[in-house]
């Protein structure tokens, strides 16, 4: 099994061979790049290369396990330049300057950040590369869309009152990007926020580090003094004492809610945190009677399966009407077999060794559980380990009693359950704690619509005939429920990082003058 998956060294792309390590042990802090004197934290690939009948581990560097002290310094310093008259009283023009400056000299960086991508996180080459050039679409669309929110400000006339509705920024931001999209997950936070003229800290995601090593120069070079400070290391040590500290305005996070919960209700004040989250989730599919099979299968598995499952908007569980299930488990069944395994820079690979070896120790627990209560495996490797590799299951007969069925196995497990009456996956989308996204497949449109009429209330997106997703961008990317709070698009996210302000008084000359000169 290992010789048809793992590597040697020979087969490795010439242009993604790993010449040396990366030792990270600065960051940005107060507008300079820091030497920290601090214990580092090794980053293992989970590309394994072989020996033999061997398997070497691949040591790619390591990054810096910030303190208490100097989170906190990180802090004062991103409390300083929003206080004073560093940042957000700069024009508009200036903080797109700015961003300009950043985007260009990023974009150059394409090679050294996708190669990353593939050893750190093993995301598929084309996936990487999809990942970073829409990482600058999405700031390049932020820039105009901030644009036109400028250009909106004006005087406004009512009722005997002239006033002037003021784009303020928020505070003192914290922004994390998940480990699964560590670059446009943290840069679509983080560029937006200084925008609008919020300062930030930064939290590096710990699956995903080191190719953060050149961006944080750009971020060095291209905003002023403390504008920008980035933290790596553990969130115990560094994220919740600043969170403690109660001078934190805003946590714009993408993650776990296990996490963000205790971490909002450290805050001396909690109530006072403005919130953008994007949360756990556990997507449906419902297919319907009437579905085109030759279609749906392939979208379905591609729904599930793309990057592992390691998808907040995954498809994490299949609702299939009893008259196609036992048709549609085959063809599922047959899809996945055709899924290609292997190394991020196989062509077409879809499953490749997963980053985070916690996770395959849940999905193997996940996959007993369910076993063991009753359902069947239908996959001719599915719930087999091999090294970092957990081979992609579909689990049938699958039952209420059973963690897959209402827990986020954000892995390549596929389970699917048998519904006769429309009203069981209805009841399930309606009592699950998320509520992110749901796809229903079908033919029927007056059906269809008559489902997407109750489901737009339990999630944040409704699907037709097509997979779970988060684009394009320009629609809102949100959740209810436990899935999320706010919204993330190109528009949405701008906004989320404003707090408007009122400047009214009567309408007079001295009111209109005053009010064309702010």
């Amino acid at each position: 099994m290992l010789n048809k998956i793992y590597p040697n060294l020979i087969d490795i792309p010439q242009n993604l061979i790993i010449d040396k390590s990366i030792e990270q042990n600065t960051t940005l802090l107060n507008g300079k790049l820091v030497k920290l004197e601090t214990d580092l934290q090794d980053v293992i690939s989970p590309i394994a290369i072989k020996h033999g009948t061997e398997l070497k581990s691949i040591r790619l560097g390591s990054h810096p396990l910030m303190n208490h002290q100097q989170a906190i310094e990180a802090l004062n310093s991103t409390s300083s330049a929003f206080n004073g008259d560093t940042w957000k009283n700069k024009s508009s023009n200036y903080r797109i300057k700015c961003v300009k400056e950043f985007l260009d000299n990023f974009s150059k960086l394409k090679d050294s950040v996708v190669k990353m991508l593939i050893w750190e996180n093993c995301k598929p080459l084309q996936e990487a590369e999809n990942e970073f050039q829409r990482t600058i679409e999405y700031i390049e669309q932020s820039i105009e869309e901030y644009k036109k929110i400028e250009s909106q400000t004006n005087i406004q006339n009512y009722s005997g009152f002239s006033g002037k509705i003021l784009n303020t920024p928020i505070g003192i931001v914290i922004s994390m990007g998940p480990s699964n999209y560590p670059i446009y997950e943290s840069y679509s936070l983080c560029i937006p926020a200084l925008l609008i003229g919020n300062t930030v800290l930064m939290k590096i995601p710990r699956y995903g580090s080191l190719l953060h090593n050149q961006i944080i120069e750009l971020l060095q070079s291209s905003f002023p003094k403390g504008v920008i400070n980035v933290i790596y290391g553990k969130n115990e040590d560094t994220i919740n004492p600043i969170m403690q500290t109660g001078e934190i305005d805003m946590l714009a996070y993408m993650g776990s809610n296990m996490f963000v919960e205790p971490l909002i209700l450290s805050h001396p004040k909690p109530y006072r945190i403005k919130k953008l989250l994007g949360l756990d989730a556990k997507n449906p599919a419902i297919v319907l009677k009437d579905c085109d099979l030759d279609y749906i299968v392939k979208e379905i598995v591609l729904g599930a399966l793309a990057f592992n499952g390691q998808r907040c908007a995954a498809i994490k569980i299949i609702f299939a009407h009893s008259k196609i299930y036992d048709k549609l488990v085959e063809e599922i069944k047959n899809e996945i077999e055709k899924q290609i395994i292997g190394m991020p820079w196989t062509e077409d690979v879809r499953i490749t060794p997963i980053f985070d070896k916690n996770r395959i120790l849940y999905l193997k627990t996940l996959f007993e559980d369910a076993m063991n209560k009753g359902a069947i495996n239908n996959t001719t490797d599915g719930g087999k380990i091999n090294h970092t590799f957990f081979y992609p299951t579909l689990l049938s007969n699958v039952n209420s009693s059973m963690r897959i069925y209402t827990e986020e196995q954000f892995g390549p497990i596929v389970p699917i359950v048998r519904f006769d009456d429309i009203k069981e996956p209805l009841e399930y989308v309606q009592n699950s704690e998320f509520g992110q996204q749901i796809s229903i497949f079908g033919n029927n449109s007056k059906e269809i619509s008559k489902l997407a009429s109750f489901l737009q209330y339990q999630c944040g997106r409704v699907n037709i005939n097509t997979k779970c997703q988060r684009g394009p961008d320009i629609f809102p990317f949100t959740g209810k429920k436990s899935s999320g709070m706010g919204e993330l698009s190109i528009n949405s996210t701008l906004k989320e990082f404003i707090a408007h302000s009122v400047v009214a008084g009567k309408e007079n000359d001295i009111t209109l003058s005053t009010l064309e000169r702010i």
